[in-house]
């Protein structure tokens, strides 16, 4: 199951009973609303080749329209050769203490994301709106996931919009979140079986160390 609005996506797999193999188009606003009013039990969804759909459980049965699978817009190669993982909850832990100063669809992009650099053990945040500056800084053992066994050293900024995503899925736990870049364009999460993927605020981030008092 895969989704994607040309900003962001997720794809994941889940074990079912494959009757006959196809490819479809779901409306998904539809589809959830569907299944949230089904009992539990197995779901059957069948599309003929009108891609009329059939989705049904127990006493429960639904008739919508799907479009053709192949009209779905092509998603972008879903790896990348550098990348690194962290538990969880200190994922979680940096974007809540950022995520006051992300700016709202301010006029210069990179005040609408916050910036990330892994350089080695150390991993930095900081978001600004223009108005304010959070920054935050930690030493902790990074596993890296660089393909050619090369140091960290990775910026991006990402979209406030996906990290506010991220933070329905990101739980306090110890399991790790891996997160790879693909070329400037592209950041990769991994959380279990969950493939989450979006675009970066392509651009050089402000220089913040400057706006940082050296002594107060």
């Amino acid at each position: 199951i895969q989704t994607y609005d040309l900003e962001k996506g997720m794809r994941t797999y889940i074990d079912c009973e494959v009757e006959e193999a196809g490819v479809c188009i779901i409306n998904a606003q539809r589809l959830l609303q569907i299944v949230k009013t089904m009992p539990e039990g197995r779901l059957k969804i069948s599309v003929d080749s009108t891609h009329k759909t059939v989705i049904e459980s127990g006493l429960s049965h639904f008739d919508i329209k799907a479009l053709p699978g192949a009209d779905f817009p092509t998603l972008p190669e879903l790896s990348g050769e550098r990348g690194f993982s962290i538990p969880q909850y200190l994922f979680r832990k940096f974007v809540n203490r950022i995520l006051f100063a992300i700016g709202q669809n301010d006029a210069r992009p990179v005040f609408n994301g916050a910036y990330f650099q892994i350089k080695g053990d150390k991993i930095t945040v900081v978001s600004c709106d223009g108005n304010r500056l959070a920054y935050c800084e930690k030493e902790m053992d990074v596993v890296n996931k660089n393909r050619d066994g090369s140091e960290l050293n990775l910026k991006f900024i990402i979209p406030g919009k996906t990290l506010l995503e991220l933070l329905k899925m990101v739980k306090d736990t110890e399991e790790e979140i891996e997160i790879r870049m693909l070329s400037r364009r592209y950041i990769i999460f991994k959380i279990g079986s969950f493939v989450f993927f979006s675009k970066t605020i392509d651009s050089d981030y402000i220089d913040y160390s400057r706006i940082l008092p050296k002594s107060h």
